[in-house]
């Protein structure tokens, strides 16, 4: 059996593509979209997902296979990841901000701002279980150490 909760990450994502496609989304009196709006929350989540990400590949060249990450570029690794962080953080606010303000007038738009606080709510809880495994790990190679 799938496991559910990758199910609902993929269908959520899916979702939040299909609505950043699609056009015609209406427009707050400050000028704010729904569609823009939707464009940060997809910019987070890729974001989220480089962050969250335990194995990278690089490409030396288009036609070159894809080869791990090893020791050899994990301050890449790592530089990649603070970025990610960083926009996160950015983003976040800014989101939030705009979720607050927009007024959500029609029922499409009250919709909307309920799949655009899941979606805030699974990337918490995302980041919360991610968390919490290297802690985990963590503690498991402490008091394991040899």
């Amino acid at each position: 059996m799938a496991d559910e909760s990758r199910d609902f990450e993929t269908e959520m994502d899916k979702l939040l593509v299909h609505f950043v496609r699609s056009s015609g989304i209406s427009i707050d009196p400050a000028g704010e979209t729904l569609h823009a709006l939707l464009k940060k929350l997809l910019r987070m989540r890729c974001m989220w997902k480089l962050w969250s990400c335990r194995k990278m590949f690089a490409q030396t060249h288009e036609s070159a296979p894809a080869v791990l990450f090893d020791w050899r570029y994990a301050s890449i690794q790592d530089f990649l990841r603070l970025l990610a962080a960083r926009e996160i953080s950015v983003l976040e606010r800014d989101i939030l901000r705009q979720i607050d303000n927009y007024p959500f007038k029609t029922a499409e738009e009250r919709v909307m701002k309920w799949f655009l606080l899941w979606q805030m709510l699974l990337i918490y809880f995302q980041s919360m279980d991610l968390t919490l495994g290297q802690e985990e790990t963590n503690s498991t190679l402490a008091s394991n150490p040899g």
